[in-house]
């Protein structure tokens, strides 16, 4: 007799199941990558339209520049691809000068070739014709700026101590103060060390200072060495010649070293003064040799001239001074070294570094 067989179980159905798991799964896979391709580019045209927008506005910000000039082109300017600059400008009729209307327009297509503007418009007044004149015309070294808006020949450490007046003690404190005019530097008043005396007077003033530099070769930039005690006199032409002491003071700080001095002319003549400073050792001597000192003094031709022949130029003789002198700079080296030199030309505002021999 014969044993039924047994039929084994089909693998048919786990078969089936396994692989529609494996299409879902990547159904799925792929619908995520279309989305992170999409985002993708998304985020690539809205970077693309960014940076495009910024260009934009900067176009547009250069083009007003341009359009502040008085002798700018009514015509389109010429713009990269793919934008397109435009702008507009409007006056009142009848004057030139009148305040106008500009406007200025950047139109471009983005990455997906949509249409994009950005306009800047502001109100401005017209230029005036005479604004081209006067840039048409060569620099002129005069020294304009009004530090602290006072004259530029009054020393920078004196004091305001009134409306367009300003107090100037160039020797030690309890020395004689004056008290300079604003506007043009000349001398109101001199007054003492007592509180209120103070005495109507006229002058004419001239400052600066010293420095000392004890290195070989001498450094005129940034010269801060030990200090020497002197005088200093200035010696004005006339029949019979006039001495006028200076006053002087020391300054020691932890970044600077020098001698501050001011010197006063009373009641200059009209046509102005004219003489030398001179400086005179206390205990030291000035020579070319070594264990001696020179006097150079910071000179440039300021006017492109080729010669020292302005007062402001630091001459060593001056001549004809009318009104105040500052910055009449000097530099004390070794005997032995020569006195050092840059470029003899400069402007009012350049640091000087440029110095000559000035004793002995």
């Amino acid at each position: 007799m014969r044993r039924a067989r047994r039929s084994r179980p089909t693998a048919r159905a786990p078969a089936g199941a396994a692989l529609l798991e494996a299409l879902v799964a990547l159904l799925i896979v792929s619908l995520l990558s279309a989305a992170m391709l999409n985002q993708q580019q998304a985020l690539q045209q809205a970077r693309t339209a960014a940076r495009q927008r910024l260009d934009a506005l900067q176009l547009a910000r250069l083009a007003f520049d341009r359009l502040r000039s008085p002798a700018a082109s009514s015509s389109d300017s010429t713009a990269p691809p793919p934008f397109k600059l435009t702008h507009d400008e409007a006056g009142e009729a009848g004057n030139a000068v009148a305040v106008r209307d500009v406007s200025v327009a950047v139109n471009w297509r983005g990455p997906a070739g949509e249409p994009h503007r950005l306009q800047l418009g502001t109100r401005e007044p017209g230029a005036s014709p005479v604004y081209d004149a006067v840039l048409s015309l060569a620099p002129q070294d005069i020294a304009i700026a009004r530090p602290l808006a006072r004259a530029t020949g009054i020393p920078f450490e004196s004091v305001a101590i009134a409306p367009g007046q300003s107090l100037w003690q160039p020797g030690a404190p309890g020395s004689p103060a004056w008290v300079l005019n604003d506007a043009d530097g000349t001398i109101v008043s001199r007054c003492t060390g007592t509180a209120g005396a103070c005495d109507a007077a006229d002058g004419s003033v001239l400052s600066g200072h010293l420095r000392f530099s004890a290195s070989a070769p001498p450094d005129p930039s940034t010269a801060g060495d030990a200090l020497l005690p002197l005088d200093l006199v200035l010696a004005l032409d006339g029949t019979p010649p006039r001495r006028i002491g200076c006053a002087t003071q020391s300054v020691v700080a932890a970044d600077a070293r020098f001698v501050r001095y001011g010197c006063v002319v009373p009641d200059p003549p009209a046509a102005g003064w004219s003489g030398r400073v001179e400086i005179q050792p206390l205990g030291w001597r000035i020579g070319t040799q070594a264990g001696s000192q020179r006097v150079c003094r910071y000179s440039a031709d300021l006017d492109g001239s080729g010669a020292i022949d302005r007062n402001d130029e630091h001459p060593a003789h001056y001549t004809a001074v009318q009104g105040t002198l500052a910055q009449q700079n000097y530099l004390l080296i070794r005997g032995d070294q020569p006195c050092p030199a840059r470029s003899a030309t400069g402007t009012h505002n350049d640091a000087l570094q440029n110095t000559v021999q000035h004793q002995p």
